[in-house]
């Protein structure tokens, strides 16, 4: 069973789609709603929410199963954070969040027309192409009840000219597509889950600032949907992050401390039922491994990431010795091998 548990990977780290499966809610975990069905709730109400924890501590597995459990009018959007050039830049998490939008619609089967994808596309260019300017305009913008009119100016340059792209832009490109996914009765929802890129151990201070203040913030304020933003709880303290509570709800993951080992034991038992282990938890792991288990788990300040870490070396370990199951001595040698990471 062992020997499965390790080529099946059942304690690794899985893909973001995978935790909304493997997620077993904190609701339940602590008997008060205090974490998925406020969340819930805030969202299905078009709020946003920030959510703060340990590092490894659950957020992004809350946010996974949330996405899997919103309203079936609801669109969840992943804007991966990993990878950006400039995260707190907002020109430019607007242009990822923009493409993963329009990833999303059409995975979701969203007929777009060729000239609104256009749209979008072009307001997440990196240039944004002015049109040649004239004697003047006078017209009508908008397709609704009561479209706005509008009157403006126009110079007398006689090319178009390409310039760099600024945020205003990025708000452009949301108002269509916002227009877009509600003419198809959907409500997208942004999620940013993997914020320890830009928020990390060694992240630049100046960097971090930004990314609340300006790129996180537009989001919340400017952009008319929810957005959901893990957050690392040492960072809640900083006055940038407190610039954000006014738009949008917190909610914070709970440390297991009453029942420490009926809470990991109910994880792990979600893990192997996932991978369709045919066993339980005491037959993979000796209860008497439990308590040392759950001291690594306080010890982290709560980092379920830190335990399953120390699991999988348990797993190698004892696989390679030929045992059965996953006794004291096992899990201590997993657990000193994530000790000081």
């Amino acid at each position: 069973m062992l020997r499965d548990i390790r080529v099946r990977g059942t304690f690794r780290e899985p893909q973001f789609a995978d935790l909304g499966l493997e997620h077993v809610p904190f609701d339940d975990l602590t008997g008060s709603e205090t974490v998925e069905r406020p969340l819930l709730d805030a969202i299905a109400g078009g709020s946003s929410a920030v959510v703060t924890g340990a590092p490894g501590g659950g957020k992004s597995s809350v946010l996974a199963w949330t996405c899997r459990n919103l309203p079936a009018d609801h669109l969840p959007i992943r804007v991966p954070v990993v990878g950006m050039d400039d995260p707190s830049d907002p020109a430019v998490l607007g242009s990822v969040a923009l493409g993963a939008a329009l990833e999303a619609a059409r995975a979701g089967s969203v007929e777009l027309e060729d000239r609104q994808a256009a749209d979008v596309e072009h307001a997440r260019a990196d240039d944004v192409l002015s049109r040649p300017r004239g004697s003047g305009l006078r017209g009508r913008l908008g397709g609704g009840p009561v479209p706005a009119e509008v009157s403006m100016e126009l110079g007398s340059l006689e090319a178009d000219y390409a310039r760099g792209v600024q945020p205003i832009d990025r708000l452009h490109g949301f108002d269509r597509l916002l227009g877009i996914l509600s003419h198809h009765g959907l409500v997208p929802v942004f999620v940013l889950e993997d914020t320890e890129a830009v928020l990390g151990v060694g992240a630049d201070d100046g960097a971090r600032d930004r990314f609340f203040t300006r790129s996180v913030m537009m989001m919340l304020r400017e952009v008319d949907t929810p957005t959901v933003v893990a957050v690392q709880r040492r960072y809640t303290e900083v006055a940038a992050y407190s610039r954000l509570r006014p738009h949008a709800l917190e909610v914070a993951i709970p440390v297991l401390d009453d029942r420490i080992e009926d809470g990991l034991v109910a994880i792990l038992a979600k893990r192997l039922e996932f991978f369709d282990i045919d066993a339980t938890v005491e037959e993979i792991v000796a209860r008497e491994a439990m308590p040392a288990l759950a001291r690594f788990y306080t010890d982290k300040d709560g980092s379920i990431r830190h335990v399953l870490a120390a699991l999988d070396v348990a797993v190698a370990t004892a696989v390679d010795n030929g045992d059965p199951r996953l006794e004291v001595g096992h899990v201590r040698i997993g657990i000193g091998d994530w000790q000081d990471r």
